[in-house]
């Protein structure tokens, strides 16, 4: 099975999808000029510039997509430069008004494409020649410990009074051939800001649980970081990452893990990859991978569903329809009552589902959209889709969720009935320890 392509207020100016992402943007009500960073890094002057000057000075008329409260996804198809450097995106962290890091995709194949070995080692040449140039010296050669990026990755550092940067770049074989998976530059006012946390940092089941938040009826696990996939195919990774940094490995980020679950730049996500690469590392960051449904699972309601769609008086499927394409076929009405028209098969599905929300363990659930209406807009509106399932409600007899699309996606709901209806596979990362 293959998972397809698939954010909140911020500054309390937006509400904005990345659907939406064309829109010129005011940021905090304030205008952007874009212009080069390569100065201001070089003397630290933008960590030390208000968000509102910072804005007004580099960034007019950029195009953006908020992640959440204290971070953004500055896209950078315009005029925005450090140097010789043109960065594809950059997501930018702030912490009480001021630049705290940059996260900067120089290139990734999700976004990018696929590109040989020549053009990934100029690409890195280019990349390193132009940051020699704004830290005033060559930048040295550090280890990254695949305990901290889940993959093997070629490093350099530079600090320097202004600040510090840190580069990576990471490729791999597939099949036997070389497959460029990023490059990737944090940037930072000290090094500290350039740690991230790694296998020795992983939570435990007993930390899980105070993440879980009881109001009323609602159960709801908190905490879950917010990763914009953007417009990439990249909704398993990206999904993977965000329980990543939930238990505190945020140096696995969705790029090192679309290398490790085999995702391709546009064609998704194979399960049985994901499964595979992720029972690979699973030792190393203490969890275990826990499919929560039965494989078959995915196609065994094609057969009852022409019975049924008959009786309904609904258009059967297809006959030419194999039966992993059946569900671009299916009606709503007819999948719902083949799936969980009876308390019985809801309850079922329902129960690993508390079980793992009240170990404050998110789930990682695999579904076909664009058969059930929902309530939020989606950038993604038909195909298979990976997103994170936090919390229910027994009450409202609804399921809380989140998607990997930014700010607006953090928390949904949707009746229980439908969820068990359009899944096609559900798995934890359980701690194991």
């Amino acid at each position: 099975m293959t998972v397809a392509a698939g954010g909140g207020k911020f500054a309390g100016v937006f509400r904005s999808f990345v659907a939406a992402l064309a829109l010129s943007c005011a940021f905090s009500g304030t205008a952007f000029c874009a212009g080069d960073l390569a100065e201001a890094l070089k003397s630290g002057d933008i960590w030390t510039l208000s968000r509102t000057d910072l804005s007004n000075r580099y960034f007019v008329g950029e195009r953006y997509a908020p992640i959440s409260d204290n971070e953004i996804r500055l896209l950078c198809n315009s005029s925005v430069v450090i140097g010789d450097l043109k960065p594809r995106e950059i997501v930018m962290t702030w912490k009480d008004d001021r630049l705290e890091s940059m996260l900067i995709m120089v290139y990734n194949k999700g976004d990018d494409g696929a590109i040989d070995r020549k053009a990934f080692d100029d690409k890195v040449a280019a990349t390193r020649a132009a940051l020699d140039d704004i830290a005033g010296q060559q930048g040295r050669s550090v280890k990254i410990a695949a305990r901290e990026s889940g993959i093997d990755v070629d490093a350099w550092e530079w600090t320097w009074d202004g600040g510090a940067m840190r580069l990576e770049a990471a490729a791999t074989k597939k099949r036997r051939e070389f497959v460029a998976e990023f490059v990737r530059l944090t940037i930072g006012a000290t090094t500290t800001t350039l740690a991230r946390g790694n296998a020795s940092d992983s939570a435990s089941k007993s930390d899980l649980k105070n993440n879980v938040r009881r109001d009323n009826d609602s159960v709801v696990i908190e905490g879950i970081p917010m990763v914009d996939q953007g417009q990439k195919g990249y909704c398993v990774p990206a999904a993977v990452s965000r329980v990543f940094a939930y238990y505190g490995m945020d140096g696995v980020d969705q790029h090192a893990l679309a290398a490790i679950c085999g995702s391709s730049g546009t064609g998704g996500t194979s399960h049985t990859e994901m499964v595979a690469g992720l029972q690979k590392i699973g030792g190393k960051f203490h969890f275990k991978v826990i499919p929560l449904d039965d494989a078959r699972s995915d196609t065994s309601w094609v057969g009852e569903y022409d019975k049924l769609a008959k009786k309904m008086k609904k258009t059967p499927l297809p006959t030419s329809s194999g039966k992993a394409d059946a569900w671009n076929y299916a009606d709503k009405d007819v999948l719902r009552a083949v799936r969980a028209g009876k308390p019985a098969q809801v309850e079922k599905w329902m129960k690993p589902v508390r079980k793992s929300i009240d170990e404050g363990i998110p789930v990682l659930w695999s579904v076909m959209l664009g058969i059930f209406p929902e309530a939020v807009a989606t950038p993604q509106t038909r195909g298979g889709h990976m997103r994170l399932i936090i919390g229910y409600n027994d009450k409202t007899k609804t399921i809380v969720f989140t998607d990997t699309w930014g700010a607006g996606h953090e928390k949904k709901e949707l009746p229980a009935a439908d969820a068990a209806a359009m899944t096609r596979a559900r798995y934890q990362l359980r701690p194991a320890r």
